[in-house]
């Protein structure tokens, strides 16, 4: 099985990739990931990936059980990735993380 990493870099982000990763880290329900990928099979990524999760308003299923919302899972793929996000009032900027 392919890492987030990895399929980032070799093609478009895919929903059912992200559900996946989603999934195997315990944070949403395999069976409401797998009705989603379903109900959203006709629709050509006229959405991101990330959007799609974070209209279901979903909470996570470990403690404190927080809403999934968009800059929540857009940190939370950066890590899966190995991209940081530093944000701050006056800027936003998305980088690499640097090798430790």
């Amino acid at each position: 099985m392919q890492t987030a990493a990895e399929a980032v870099q070799d093609h478009r982000l895919a929903l059912s990739e992200v559900l996946q990763a989603l999934v195997a880290e315990g944070l949403v329900p395999k069976a409401d990931a797998d009705k989603l990928v379903a109900d959203r099979r006709l629709h050509r990524g006229d959405h991101h990936p990330l959007v799609v999760i974070a209209d279901q308003n979903w909470r996570s299923l470990k403690p404190p059980h927080k809403v999934l919302f968009l800059e929540w899972l857009t940190e939370w793929l950066a890590r899966q990735t190995g991209w940081s996000i530093s944000t701050s009032i006056r800027s936003r900027s998305i980088s690499p993380r640097s090798p430790r």
